[in-house]
């Protein structure tokens, strides 16, 4: 008699992995903004061209309606169509879902699933993107103005 041997496998999902990329509030996004304008960035620490924004959050001096517009060139926006670099934006909007903690400091929102396809086509493993003042009041510029802005993501193919 012949004893075969059990053999059991057993498959183990990977865990997911993700990484961040923090603007430093004295760097990025410094200057006053009125109403309609924005201020450009270009964020280093990417890991590669194509990732996949996960979570977006956000701490501000001021409680105001903000958006974070996303492009794929540092050339950022252009009159002529072909040449614009817009992927996509979200609303972080400080004024109707920011909390503050104690009625003091600094205002928090987050956005959860952002899920956001970006890729960097210049090829400088940068983060291109823009603060948009959609408040009807200004972002004010230096310590009163100050933000910063957390972002998740997640290498893609």
């Amino acid at each position: 008699a012949s004893a075969e041997a059990g053999v059991q496998i057993t498959a183990v999902a990977p865990k997911p992995v993700f990484y961040t990329i923090v603007t430093a509030k004295d760097t990025h996004f410094t200057e006053a903004l009125t109403t309609g304008n924005k201020e450009d960035e270009n964020l280093t620490g990417l890991l590669g061209s194509k990732i996949r924004i996960l979570d977006i959050a956000i701490q501000a001096d001021q409680k105001l309606n903000f958006w974070l517009m996303f492009w794929r060139k540092d050339t950022f926006n252009n009159i002529n169509l072909d040449v614009d670099a817009f992927i996509g934006m979200v609303q972080l909007d400080l004024a109707t879902f920011g909390k503050q903690v104690g009625g003091a400091g600094q205002y928090y929102m987050s956005l959860e699933d952002a899920n956001l396809d970006y890729e960097d086509e210049d090829g400088t493993n940068e983060l291109h993107v823009s603060l948009y003042n959609a408040d009807a009041v200004a972002k004010n510029a230096g310590a009163t103005g100050e933000i910063s802005v957390f972002l998740k993501h997640e290498l893609r193919g």
